[in-house]
Formats: structure tokens, C-alpha cells, sequence
């Protein structure tokens, strides 16, 4: 009888392990990178929609002639780090909550503020600010903050500190 060559097909049990071995450390090297990445992009997002829901209400006053407010709470207050928009559509000061539009935060990101809780746009876009302008901080994990900011003409701009 002739001997059977057997071909050798797949790995074996050993380098499977070790290939597997590999993978596990790469991962735990990656896993903080990756964790911290995160957050500074949840951080970001945040601060983004804060001044786009903002940059909404300015032009939503502008384009319906009435005012808009943007309310925030920051850590002291009942319902902390939230906000929403509201609009005085009477003209009359009464104002009820705009309720179309995400206002949510995610968890571990705060808001600072460093002059007024209330800003709002009149009808022409101006900010009604008592100082000359609003710093609003948005504290994320791992010191990582954005600051917007509002000028009495009611330009928002957004940047990292």
C-alpha cells in the first residue's frame, strides 16, 4: 500500500491561541485611546447642538418678528445641565416652550455659565444680554471644554479652551 500524504489544512490549537493573545493585547492598548476619543467627540456634539439650537432661535426670531429665549441651567439649579428654547409669540413678555428640537445632554457633560442663565433674541437678531456678552462653558471628561460665545449682535461662535 502506498502511504497517504496528508495535506495539513487550518492552524492548530496553539496558534490559534496565540494569534487570539495578540488580538486581547492590542485591545487593551486601544480601549483608553478609543474611551477618551469618545468623550471629547460626545463633549464637541454637545457644545455643536448647544449653538445650533441658539443659531435656531436667532433666526426663528428674525424670520417670525417675534422674541426667542434660550434658557440653560447649569450644576446649582433644580434640573441641572439642560436647556430649552421658548418664544413670546403674543409679544406680550409670556413665553411658551419651543418643543421641537433636541435639548438633551449627554451624561458627564456639564454646563457652566459664566454671566446669565437667559438669553434672548429680538426680532432683528440682537442679543438682549445684561453683560456685553455670554460665555456658556460645556465641561466634558478628561478636562476637555468648548466656551460659546454670544455678542450683543447675536453672533455665536464656538471654540475649544
Amino acid at each position: 500500500m502506498k502511504a497517504i500524504d496528508r495535506k495539513r489544512n487550518g492552524y492548530s490549537l496553539i496558534e490559534a491561541l496565540v494569534v487570539l493573545g495578540i488580538m486581547a493585547m492590542i485591545l487593551l492598548i486601544v480601549m483608553p485611546f478609543f474611551y477618551r476619543m469618545l468623550q471629547a467627540y460626545r463633549t464637541q456634539t454637545a457644545a455643536t447642538l448647544m449653538a445650533t439650537n441658539l443659531r435656531f432661535a436667532r433666526n426663528a426670531a428674525v424670520k417670525q418678528k417675534v422674541k426667542y429665549r434660550f434658557t440653560f441651567q447649569d450644576e446649582g439649579a433644580v434640573s441641572p445641565n439642560t436647556y430649552y428654547v421658548e418664544r413670546d409669540t403674543s409679544g406680550s413678555g409670556s413665553y411658551s416652550t419651543y418643543e421641537e428640537m433636541d435639548t438633551d445632554f449627554p451624561d458627564g457633560i456639564k454646563i457652566d455659565s459664566t454671566s446669565t442663565d437667559t438669553i434672548t433674541f429680538d426680532s432683528r437678531g440682537g442679543a438682549i444680554l445684561s453683560p456685553t456678552s455670554t460665555v456658556i462653558l460645556i465641561e466634558g471628561p478628561n478636562d476637555l471644554n468648548f466656551q460659546i460665545n454670544i455678542s450683543l449682535t447675536g453672533a455665536i461662535s464656538v471654540e475649544k479652551v
